[in-house]
């Protein structure tokens, strides 16, 4: 959607910052751009909401080091990358979103990690030993 196009072009510019060497945001910026994004009524949410997200990632990102226990339990980006999109418009279509946006989001959450350390624990996880 045209909308969603200002949410790449801010990540984008931080991208691009971050390579020209401008430091990765602080965590009272990300704070800050936090509640900013949660706090900002009617039609400058527009405008607001592409570049808080893009301070918000930008510090998650970078700005909270390198995770070296990410892998602790198992792979379970693939199963994040397959199972979230479904899960989104599921959720959608029982009208969770509209309900309210927060419980959908965690709701989303919860369900995307479930389903991808299941997949990666009873699927996946096999047949990456099989290969090897």
């Amino acid at each position: 959607a045209p909308g969603q196009f200002s949410f790449f072009i801010c990540g984008a510019t931080a991208y691009l910052l971050l390579k020209q060497g401008r430091a990765v945001p602080k965590l009272w910026m990300a704070a800050l751009a936090l509640l900013v994004y949660n706090l900002t009524p009617g039609p400058a949410y527009h405008v607001v909401a592409p570049v808080a997200v893009a301070i918000i990632t930008t510090w998650a990102a970078f700005g909270l080091g390198q995770v070296d226990y990410a892998s602790r339990y198992g792979d379970f980006s693939y199963g994040v990358y397959i199972y979230h999109w479904p899960l989104i418009q599921i959720l959608t279509a029982v009208g969770l979103f509209a309900w309210d946006y927060r419980v959908g989001v965690v709701a989303c959450t919860v369900l995307t990690v479930a389903l991808s350390m299941a997949s990666w624990n009873y699927v996946e996880r096999a047949f990456v030993r099989s290969r090897s």
